[in-house]
């Protein structure tokens, strides 16, 4: 993806009004993974943290349908699916990222798993790294 639309999504990020936030986060939800490749910086520094802060505007408990869920699981299930470096690096990288994102609820934790386990990552969990992973949970 072009950089400059990444910054342009950066700043949207940042409005005050919580209604642009959410619709700029759906904007970029619904980008073709295949076709656009935002960047791992971009995707992993920039969005996943979103997901952590203003939990009930995201994730509203009237949504019954689960709708915007679906739409993070997606994004990033083609994240880790279209990387350059391929799924288990994705994958990897998408589990260290979560754990370093300050949480205040489980359900950004909860859709990651839910990725992780919809997209095949072999070779993604070595010990080695979920001993670095749980080090991070329990600290």
């Amino acid at each position: 993806a072009p950089l400059w639309l990444e910054v342009f999504f950066a700043r949207a990020f940042n409005h005050d009004n919580d209604s642009v936030q959410r619709f700029v986060l759906g904007q970029v939800l619904a980008l073709d993974q295949g076709a656009m490749r935002l960047s791992e910086t971009f995707v992993l520094g920039q969005m996943l943290p979103r997901f952590s802060h203003r939990i009930e505007t995201l994730f509203p408990q009237t949504d019954l349908q689960k709708s915007f869920e679906r739409q993070v699981t997606t994004f990033f299930s083609a994240f880790v699916r279209c990387h350059a470096r391929g799924p288990a690096w994705a994958a990897r990288r998408l589990l260290l990222a979560i754990m370093d994102v300050e949480a205040v609820h489980y359900t950004p934790l909860r859709l990651v798993f839910e990725v992780l386990l919809q997209v095949d990552t072999h070779g993604a969990l070595t010990a080695e790294t979920a001993l670095e992973v749980l080090g991070f949970f329990f600290s």
